[in-house]
């Protein structure tokens, strides 16, 4: 969040709404920024793995958590 408020726009926020979750794989786009040329954002992809820092499990944690602290929150870091 831009410490501005004219400035702050949630367009520039990633949404919760664009998480995707599967058994082995979990998704979410970031929006457009000005070096993106043809402003379509960009997707991340995160797979699971078996090592003891599995950012996959990481994530569905913290996705648990904020989604019963912040349930009406659109923003996907909060």
């Amino acid at each position: 969040m831009n410490d501005d408020r004219k400035l702050d726009s949630p367009r520039k926020m990633v949404q919760r709404k664009t998480v995707l979750m599967d058994t082995d794989k979990l998704s979410f786009s970031f929006p457009y920024h000005k070096a993106d040329r043809f402003y379509e954002g960009n997707k991340i992809l995160m797979f699971q793995n078996a090592t003891t820092a599995n950012p996959l499990s990481a994530l569905r944690r913290y996705l648990i958590i904020r989604d019963l602290r912040f349930p009406n929150h659109r923003d996907l870091w909060v």
